[in-house]
Parts: C-alpha cells; sequence; structure tokens
C-alpha cells in the first residue's frame, strides 16, 4: 500500500472512530417518558432519557446534549409542541444507559436545568445564560 493510500485509510479511520461514533451516540439517544407542567410560559419539562450506550464517560456533556436536543427538538420518537414558541423554563431529568435500566429504575444520574435566580420568567431557548445545570449521582 503506498503512502497516500495509507494517508487516506487513517483519515478515514479517524473520522469514523471520532465524528461517526459520537454521532451515533447522539442519535441512539431517545426520551422514554416526558412531561409538561404548568401554565402559560411557567412550564417544566420532566423528561426520561435513554442513551442507549454501555457508559457514560461525561455526565455534563451527556446532560448538554440533552437540553440541546430539548431545545432542537430532535429527538426521533418524541415532538415537543412548543406552541408560540413557548419553551419551558425548567428541565428536569433522569437518564438511563439502557430500556432494561429504565425498567429496573437504575439510573446513571438526574439533571436539573434551572433559572439561577430561580424565577419561571425565563425559558431556556431565549436565555441560556440565565440557567443552571445541576446533575446528582
Amino acid at each position: 500500500m503506498n503512502k497516500t493510500k495509507k494517508a487516506i485509510a487513517i483519515i478515514i479511520a479517524v473520522f469514523y472512530l471520532f465524528g461517526h461514533g459520537k454521532q451515533s451516540a447522539i442519535e441512539n439517544m431517545d426520551i422514554r417518558t416526558c412531561m409538561t407542567v404548568g401554565f402559560n410560559k411557567e412550564k417544566v419539562l420532566s423528561i426520561s432519557v435513554v442513551t442507549n450506550t454501555s457508559h457514560i464517560s461525561n455526565k455534563r456533556a451527556c446532560a448538554k446534549q440533552i437540553i440541546q436536543h430539548c431545545i432542537n427538538d430532535t429527538f426521533r420518537t418524541v415532538q415537543f409542541d412548543y406552541e408560540n414558541h413557548e419553551y419551558p423554563c425548567e428541565i428536569i431529568g433522569t437518564v438511563y444507559l439502557k430500556e432494561s435500566d429504565l425498567k429496573d429504575k437504575e439510573s446513571v444520574f438526574t439533571l436539573k436545568y434551572y433559572s439561577r435566580d430561580g424565577k419561571m420568567q425565563y425559558n431556556i431557548k431565549e436565555h441560556p445564560e440565565r440557567f443552571h445545570l445541576k446533575i446528582r449521582k
């Protein structure tokens, strides 16, 4: 194999390991339960997410991906009703690796994405600078 072919093979391998692997983890993550509670603009989104992965090495990064999926409404099996751009003021979530963990209630961590001042006047999309991410377990 000449040097050009080796270089191309290495580039493809790196792309597959880093780019494709990350995309697959994002694509496989999905919501299993979802409930919105509240009135008018004071909505709290409560979710259970299954990552469909064997482990989570960075819980904060995973939580940020989940929040971004909620904001962008990009989960595969759930579509949020952000009527009139009324995004939730808070997200509460429980994260599981596999479906079996959800059934056994063995979560990896919980997350809470809430307004720093505790007021429900800001939504998660339009005012992200006012929010704090808390991770437990």
